[in-house]
């Protein structure tokens, strides 16, 4: 019986004595029912007196009565209204209203629907509905749009391919998320099995929704043997996704070894693309990140990395410094400026060193079988004798 069925079916309980009450009781079986309870004076619900709309007297154990609940007020006297109501425009505006005043907002509805059944050009129903008239057509908003191409999705609408790409990356982000779980678990017991039987289980994954969690092990474990062991399992899953991970971590990593282990991956892959990452870093403004760069393409020996690796023969870095009090602010004048400001009453100091990178001439080296030392002129010079006057610049070259 559905929420309204019993509500009318209230209407036979309207004479019932004010020593009884009118609830709607949901059976252990599933069932719910319209009632009137003729015992509520047991409070302990050891047996409950039932009076069934067709009159029908019952007496279940308190059991099989899984919970019952009150009718409310309103919902009461709709049931008394709603059979008298004329089945008209006017009489079915009427009781629209009266649901409207008596905060019954699916009722109002049920009867504003009635009024386009009697009247499918009820202009003002229409419009209270959230219809709108379009090239003579009346349509609601979601109509309008379906035939816009556009469905609501998750409070907004979008095209059916756009909600086809957010239910694939939703998914995407649950498998993403169930790997981070697994693998954190098989973390936390990693040392109470033997390395053979771990590297075994991570050798054993195969699918590319755990290379984000096997990245962020990579980074964040304190454990030099266990993050070989990742690197072992990108290299073995070997998409360009995991490829980028051991480039990044090839650059990043304090550990030698492991940086080492990244570059022996991509090289056994021969992916393209992290000489072009690598030529990209020989830019960077840490000199650390600079020659470690160099040390993946000397390994990498691409020669479209010679012009990037020329240009990093020796580089400049600025380091900036906090003088002074950080926490407090001088604003002061000068015979030269005319005024200034300073942090903590010292200021920002910036320090330019340069540095000669051997790591990079060591690069060039091995890539071009010359070496020039220091000497960026005779290396550039050298190059347009060797490739033409054209330069190849390897992070833009696909």
């Amino acid at each position: 019986m559905n929420g309204i069925g019993m509500l009318l079916a209230a209407v036979a309980l309207a004479a019932a004595p004010k020593t009884a009450l009118v609830e709607v009781a949901e059976l252990a079986s599933g069932s719910v029912l319209q009632i009137e309870r003729l015992n509520p004076e047991d409070t302990l619900r050891e047996t409950y007196a039932l009076r069934m709309p067709s009159g029908l007297e019952v007496t279940l154990p308190g059991r099989s009565v899984a919970r019952t609940r009150d009718v409310p007020e309103n919902r009461l006297e709709y049931v008394r209204r709603a059979p008298r109501a004329a089945d008209t425009v006017a009489g079915q505006l009427q009781l629209a209203a009266w649901c409207e005043q008596h905060n019954l907002p699916r009722e109002r509805k049920q009867h504003l629907r009635r009024v386009l059944e009697l009247d499918p050009d009820h202009e003002e129903t229409r419009r209270v509905l959230g219809y709108r008239l379009v090239q003579g057509e009346w349509l609601t908003r979601d109509e309008e749009m379906a035939q816009k191409g556009y469905f609501r999705h998750g409070g907004r609408w979008m095209t059916q391919q756009e909600i086809d790409l957010e239910k694939a990356k939703r998914g995407d982000e649950l498998a993403v998320k169930k790997w981070r779980g697994q693998l954190k678990r098989w973390r936390r017991k990693v040392y109470d099995t033997s390395y053979g039987d771990a590297r075994a289980t991570l050798l054993s994954i195969d699918d590319t929704y755990a290379i984000p969690a096997l990245a962020e092990l990579l980074k964040e474990d304190p454990d030099p043997a266990l993050r070989l062991l990742y690197i072992e399992t990108l290299g073995y899953l070997g998409t360009e996704e995991a490829l980028r991970v051991l480039v990044d971590r090839s650059l990043r990593d304090g550990n030698e070894e492991v940086r080492l282990s990244c570059v022996d991956e991509i090289k056994a892959h021969k992916f393209s693309a992290a000489a072009r990452h690598y030529a990209g870093a020989l830019t960077s403004n840490s000199r650390t990140r600079v020659r470690r760069a160099a040390v993946a393409l000397a390994e990498l020996k691409d020669p479209r990395a010679v012009p990037d690796l020329i240009s990093a023969l020796i580089t400049t870095h600025t380091k900036k410094t906090v003088t002074g009090n950080p926490g407090s602010l001088d604003i002061g004048f000068s015979s030269l400026t005319g005024g200034g400001m300073s942090v903590g009453g010292g200021g920002v100091r910036i320090k330019k060193s340069t540095s000669h990178n051997q790591e990079v001439l060591d690069a060039l080296v091995v890539i071009t079988g010359v070496n020039f030392g220091f000497h960026v002129d005779q290396w550039r010079h050298w190059y347009q004798l060797e490739y033409g006057p054209q330069d190849v610049d390897v992070r833009r070259d696909e």
